[in-house]
């Protein structure tokens, strides 16, 4: 698999191409299982090397086939099973009940709920991709059991309670240590609470090759590359660089605005002015002295607006109507234009843009706000409310979050960087900044620059909490490892 790309799919998607392969490659579904089983055994052995047991919990479906069959190739290696079955033997599928054959039962402790825990290591072949609907009470009883033995977790396919497409926990869900998915990639986890409930993701295509997963479209999960920004011209020029435009920072706001104008000349832009109250002037002037300033109050500043090649509004921009009248300013001009933090406020209070280029960059609640929903909805579906925010505003832009979504249009991207220590002050502000500066430089399309810039952020983030620590990483600490990471 690409170290920058790599297809995720959602669950019914996982399911399709799972019976195309079969299809198409003549294969029968144990042999599948036993491609899975064998993975999985040598990732088991690879990250726990001193095993001398181990507790699989299955279920009905095919995830307990798969903890079957890893299961017999345990007992061959001399590793001791307990298998706690929380459904019926009766019950199997098929081809689970055809991996259970399999099994040495007279060297095997087959127990069911309650079950007392035991072992090195637990298995988690409960669900997979199984889920539907809520969690039936013997899953959840089993799922608890897992999370409370203080065991190490390894999850076959997807950790039970997860939804394999959205990366939502409807009631309880396995929490992993491991995860390892076979043939595709799951969109459920890298979205949401999917991360948190993984652990580290393991993928194996299981013999599938490209030209049968690539019948489907799936959605890219990407990495930061440098050597994907183009190199600066030798004859380049401060101007040919850019002119960015940065308005905000109201009464007390300040700090928001200076981040924002940091993080832009840090990507490269060749010039940076920021419109704001004058208070602001030497309180900017001696942080950034690279910055202009002009006079968001001034007479004829609508005038001024549009030399300007790209505009980032909303970092401190507040709510008030000097915040509402700027932002009207802006959504009245054809000039490429980035809308973060209260300038996302004026959009939900007035509507969609009159032009087409413009990005926006809303976390959980804001986007909630913008399509009039919850935060919770927002959560529970992720991909579901870009989708919404794209059919009413007609923008460009990031959903930020586990698994920020990057959405061009129809065009989607999953940013596979990123950390929990991003959750503090200003990295919103810096993200902007960074997506106007690399915009202003034209050096592709507006989305090209989008999709670059958050990857890049999140990317300097994870570059970051490895010096100062994920509890520790404030907003300032990304700009200073974005020239590390820029340098091919």
């Amino acid at each position: 698999m690409s170290n920058k790309y790599l297809k995720l799919y959602s669950s019914d998607e996982s399911k399709a191409i799972d019976a195309l392969a079969i299809e198409k490659l003549s294969l029968a579904p144990l042999e599948l299982m036993s491609r899975a089983a064998k993975f999985a055994f040598n990732t088991m052995l690879e990250c726990w090397p001193s095993l001398r047991s181990v507790t699989i919990f299955s279920g009905k479906g095919n995830n307990a086939g798969d903890a079957f069959l890893l299961a017999r190739l345990a007992q061959d290696y001399g590793i001791k099973i307990q298998l706690v079955m929380v459904s019926d033997l009766s019950t199997l599928s098929g081809s689970a009940r055809a991996a259970y054959d399999q099994l040495e039962l007279a060297r095997l402790e087959v127990t069911s709920l309650p079950a007392i825990v035991s072992g090195d290591l637990i298995v988690d072949g409960l669900l997979g991709t199984g889920l539907k609907g809520g969690m039936k009470e013997n899953y959840a009883q089993a799922i608890t059991l897992i999370n409370g033995s203080d065991l190490p977790v390894l999850s076959l396919d997807v950790p039970s309670g997860l939804n394999a497409s959205t990366g939502a926990i409807v009631d309880t869900a396995v929490v992993a240590n491991v995860t390892v998915t076979f043939i595709t990639g799951k969109l459920g986890l890298y979205l949401g609470d999917g991360p948190s409930s993984a652990g580290e993701v393991r993928i194996d295509a299981l013999g599938v090759p490209p030209a049968i997963t690539d019948e489907f479209p799936g959605i890219d999960l990407r990495f930061f590359d440098p050597s994907e920004l183009p190199e600066l011209p030798l004859n380049t020029y401060k101007n040919r660089q850019g002119h960015l435009l940065i308005i905000g920072g109201d009464v007390g706001m300040p700090g928001a605005i200076l981040m924002a104008a940091e993080a832009a000349l840090r990507a490269g832009a060749g010039l940076v002015t920021v419109a704001t109250r004058p208070e602001h002037f030497n309180a900017i002037a001696s942080r950034i002295p690279e910055v202009m300033m002009v006079d968001a109050n001034c007479s004829d500043f609508a005038k001024q607006v549009d030399k300007y090649e790209t505009i980032l509004i909303g970092p401190g921009l507040g709510r008030s109507n000097w915040g509402r009248g700027l932002y009207e300013v802006c959504m009245g001009l054809k000039i490429p234009t980035v809308v973060d933090a209260d300038g996302l406020f004026w959009m939900a209070e007035l509507g969609a843009p009159g032009h087409a280029d413009v990005i926006i960059s809303p976390h959980a609640g804001e986007a909630a706000r913008l399509v009039g929903s919850s935060v919770i909805q927002v959560e529970t579906d992720r991909l579901q409310t870009t989708k919404e925010v794209i059919r009413k505003y007609s923008v460009m832009g990031v959903l930020k979050g586990p698994g920020s979504i990057i959405f061009c249009e129809e065009n989607l991207v999953i940013c596979g960087h990123g950390n929990p220590g991003m959750a503090t002050a200003g990295m919103g502000d810096v993200l902007s900044g960074i997506i106007a500066g690399l915009a202003v430089q034209r050096f592709g399309s507006l989305s090209e620059s989008l999709v670059h810039a958050v990857l890049l952020h999140s990317a300097s983030a994870d570059q970051a909490s490895k010096i100062v620590g994920q509890r520790s990483l404030i907003a300032t600490d990304v700009i200073r490892f974005l020239p590390k990471l820029m340098s091919p």
